[in-house]
């Protein structure tokens, strides 16, 4: 499990303008390949299962992040609320509920406070990705028997016209 605990300032999401993201795809597609041979020479001992394209990333000036698996030690959040319990006048039966502020107490693994001067520092908290399914490492992973058997299945649809 992993929790993340953001500040009271808003999250800012910044992201590809839709009328560029099929230009960029097209691109990554383009360099994919190039970018493999990379990988593969400089990574050849830590190599990762995926390359992807960052397309968007939400950004805040202060989070905390804590990662636990079972039987670690827990983590402590306090969270503030308002609970509003209607009046017989209003004539509404329902209560609301709202978490107004959460704090970090203990336990989290990453604390990153904005440092308050000047302009604030925006961290990546979490990033859309463009991860393609076609790319050159899926073609690569396919056995030999299955590109053979797709090979053989093209010629003989083909030649039964």
């Amino acid at each position: 499990m992993s929790v993340l605990v953001l500040d009271e300032e808003p999250v800012v999401h910044r992201h590809c303008e839709e009328r560029y993201l099929y230009g960029l795809q097209d691109w990554f597609a383009w360099v994919e390949m190039n970018a493999w041979e990379r990988v593969n020479a400089y990574y050849e001992s830590a190599r990762p299962k995926e390359i992807f394209l960052v397309t968007g990333q939400y950004l805040s000036s202060s989070y905390a992040v804590a990662h636990k698996s079972f039987g670690s030690l827990a983590c402590d959040v306090v969270l503030e609320s308002n609970i509003q319990i209607p009046t017989v006048i209003e004539g509404s039966p329902c209560a609301s509920f709202a978490i107004t502020k959460a704090y970090v107490e203990a336990g989290f693994e990453y604390v990153i406070s904005s440092s308050g001067a000047g302009t604030p520092t925006q961290y990546s908290i979490i990033l859309d990705a463009y991860k393609p399914k076609s790319g050159p490492l899926q073609r690569l992973r396919r056995s030999l028997k299955s590109r053979v058997e797709e090979q053989y299945r093209y010629i003989s649809t083909e030649g039964s016209d």
